[in-house]
């Protein structure tokens, strides 16, 4: 592991991302400076309020490859309601697991939690589960498909949802519709000078609620192409 500074880190093994993840320190920036395979799954700190992972250090960009698992436990695990935001960004992630990158539980205790994919690649059978609080996908590329462990499922079982950047969304189930909404008050938004685009070989864009609010802010392009209607 290599210090940069107070508040940041670099780290080189799934160990170390465990480490600076679960222990009580001050390290709320963590690059990776290698590819990253999950060994073990991994609870965030309750000393942490906001935590960002950067994939890519001195202009090289590393994978992220999840557990082989199919376990909440064994992804990385939001598991206490003072953490208000995580972000992940600048990385090529390999899904195994349908719990997601980030897990968060579903409870009314993170309606306040903020989990953010920003300039990411992901091939796997569900990026995110956060079904209380907010997700946000900005400027990447997603693929839900079968894996060897799962078929594919959703992109997100999710409360809100939050789109922008130049965003794809290549949805491969056959079984799930992209998104899950969940619990009181769910929204869809297209954020400001978004482009935005859906498809969807044999479902849905969403299912779950029939009281969704959905926007779609200034200058923005949302391309939908689903197979049966979007909900």
């Amino acid at each position: 592991m290599k210090v940069i500074d107070e508040n940041t880190v670099v780290i080189y093994t799934s160990d170390e991302l465990k480490s600076v993840l679960e222990q009580d320190n001050s390290y709320n920036y963590i690059y990776f400076g290698d590819n990253i395979t999950l060994i073990n799954g991994i609870k965030i700190s309750s000393k942490k309020t906001t935590v960002t992972i950067n994939g890519t250090y001195d202009n090289i960009t590393y994978k992220f490859i999840d557990k082989s698992s199919l376990s909440a436990s064994d992804t990385i695990n939001i598991s206490y309601n003072t953490i208000s935001k995580v972000t992940v960004c600048n990385m090529d992630i390999t899904g195994n697991n349908y719990y997601g990158i980030i897990y968060v539980p579903e409870s009314n205790n993170y309606q306040n939690t903020i989990v953010e994919y920003n300039n990411i690649t992901y091939v796997g059978p569900q990026i995110s589960f956060n079904p209380n609080g907010t997700t946000r996908f900005i400027d990447s590329n997603i693929t839900i498909k079968d894996t060897t462990l799962t078929t594919g499922n959703e992109v997100a079982e999710c409360n809100k949802i939050e789109l922008g950047g130049n965003t794809v969304i290549n949805h491969t189930s056959k079984g799930n519709s992209a998104f899950w909404f969940r619990n009181s008050n769910p929204s869809l938004k297209i954020l400001a000078n978004a482009n935005v685009s859906f498809v969807s070989e044999s479902r849905e864009l969403f299912y779950g609620v029939n009281n969704l609010t959905f926007t779609i802010l200034d200058n923005s392009y949302f391309s939908v192409t689903s197979h049966s209607g979007m909900g």
